[in-house]
C-alpha cells in the first residue's frame, strides 16, 4: 500500500510522507469543518421558486456537504493538488444577499447562473485561453488574491465571534470584550499566535490544531456546565456551545430533494431577466480569478510554483475546480472552490492530493 500511494502521488518526491499527509488532512478537516453550518445557516430561507417553499438548513448542509466531498477527492485523484473545496466564502453571501435579497432571484435561478458559470469556467480551463489569462496576471497580484482572502476569513471570523460589531458610523468597531464568547475567541487566537512562534517546530507546525481542539473542549465544558447549573436561556445568553444540543434536525436533511437539480428545472429561468448577464460575469469573475489566487497560494506554500507563479497541474486543478462548481450547482449549493484553508494542512507538512483525499476521509 506504501509503495502504490507513493507511485500514485510521489509522496517522497514532494518532500512529505504519509505520516504528515494524514497529519494534514486532519488539519485542514478542522479548519474547514466550518463552512458546513456557516453556509447552511447563510443560504437557507431563501425562496426555492414558486410553489417550492423556502430553503432549508439540512438541506443545504447536505448539499455541501456531498458537493464539497466529491470535488475533494477529484482534486486529489486528478490533480493531485493538497486542496480542500467547499462553497466559497463571499460568493454564498453576493448569492444571499444580492441576487436573491435584493435583485430578487429566486434560488433555482441563482443555481442555475452558478451552473452556467461553472460551464463557461470548464471551457476557460480546458483550452489555451486559461494559459493566456493565468500568465497575463503578475506573481504577485495571484499572491495578493490568496492574501486577500484570507483577510476576509479571518474578518468573518472576527465578526462572528463578537470581536468587531457593526457601527453606524465607522462601519465597524470593537465589540464588548466583557462577554465570555468575545473573551474566549480572544484568548484562542492568542494562542495560535504563541504556539505557533515557538521553537518547537513540531508544534508550531499544528498550532491551529491544538488551539482548536484546546478552545473547543473549553468554550463546550464551560456550555456544558451552564447547561446544568442554570439553564438553556443561560446558555443562549452568553452564547457558549455545548457538547449535546438538540438544534441540528436530522429529518431536515431529506429535503435536499426540494433543491437537487432545480438549477435545470427552473434555474434557466433566469435568462428572462436583464440583470441576468451581469450577475452571471461576476460569477465567472469571482470564481475564476478567486481559484487562481488560491491555488498559487495553496502552491506557493507547498513548494510546487516555479519562479514565474506557473503552478504544477495547473489545468487539472482549475479543470476540477470548475467542475465543482458544476456539482454544487446541481445538488443544491453555491460556488464550490479552492480554499485558502488548506494551507493549514501544508503547514502540518502535506504537500499532495492524499492530503485532500484525506481530509474527505476525516469528515465521515
Amino acid at each position: 500500500m506504501k509503495a502504490f500511494l507513493e507511485r500514485m502521488f510521489h509522496i517522497k518526491e514532494r518532500g512529505s510522507s504519509i505520516t504528515r499527509e494524514i497529519l494534514g488532512g486532519l488539519t485542514t478537516f478542522l479548519a474547514m469543518f466550518y463552512i458546513l453550518p456557516v453556509n447552511s445557516g447563510m443560504l437557507s430561507g431563501i425562496n426555492i421558486a414558486d410553489g417550492l417553499g423556502s430553503t432549508e438548513f439540512g438541506a443545504i448542509f447536505l448539499a455541501t456537504a456531498i458537493a464539497s466531498g466529491v470535488t475533494t477527492i477529484l482534486m486529489g485523484l486528478y490533480a493531485n493538488f493538497p486542496v480542500a473545496l467547499s462553497s466559497g466564502m463571499g460568493v454564498n453571501a453576493f448569492i444571499a444577499f444580492t441576487v436573491c435579497g435584493t435583485l430578487g432571484y429566486n434560488y433555482a435561478e441563482a443555481l442555475g447562473l452558478t451552473f452556467v458559470a461553472g460551464i463557461i469556467f470548464v471551457i476557460i480551463s480546458v483550452t489555451p485561453l486559461r494559459a493566456w489569462i493565468l500568465n497575463a496576471i503578475p506573481k504577485n497580484l495571484k499572491l495578493a488574491v490568496g492574501a486577500g482572502i484570507g483577510f476576509f476569513i479571518a474578518f468573518l471570523g472576527l465578526k462572528n465571534s463578537g470581536i468587531v460589531v457593526a457601527n453606524a458610523s465607522t462601519y465597524v468597531t470593537l465589540g464588548d470584550f466583557t462577554k465570555l464568547p468575545v473573551l474566549m475567541a480572544i484568548i484562542g487566537i492568542a494562542l495560535v499566535l504563541v504556539l505557533g512562534h515557538l521553537k518547537n517546530k513540531k508544534i508550531a507546525s499544528f498550532a491551529v490544531i491544538i488551539s482548536l481542539f484546546t478552545m473547543g473542549i473549553i468554550d463546550a465544558s464551560i456550555g456544558q456546565i451552564t447547561l446544568a447549573t442554570q439553564g438553556q436561556e443561560a446558555l443562549t445568553a452568553i452564547d457558549m456551545p455545548a457538547f449535546f444540543t438538540s438544534g441540528f434536525e436530522y429529518s431536515k436533511l431529506g429535503t435536499i430533494s426540494n433543491i437537487f437539480n432545480q438549477c435545470f428545472i427552473h434555474g434557466m429561468d433566469a435568462f428572462t431577466k436583464p440583470a441576468t448577464y451581469a450577475v452571471l460575469f461576476a460569477l465567472l469573475f469571482v470564481d475564476f480569478f478567486d481559484t487562481a489566487g488560491t491555488l498559487v497560494a495553496v502552491g506557493e506554500e507547498a513548494g510546487i510554483v516555479d519562479k514565474e507563479g506557473n503552478i504544477t497541474n495547473a489545468q487539472r486543478a482549475l479543470t476540477v475546480d470548475s467542475v465543482g462548481t458544476c456539482i454544487g450547482a446541481v445538488t443544491g449549493t453555491t460556488t464550490i472552490t479552492s480554499f485558502v484553508e488548506s494551507t493549514t494542512g501544508i503547514s502540518a507538512g502535506a504537500r499532495t492530493g492524499f492530503q485532500a483525499l484525506l481530509q474527505v476521509y476525516f469528515s465521515f
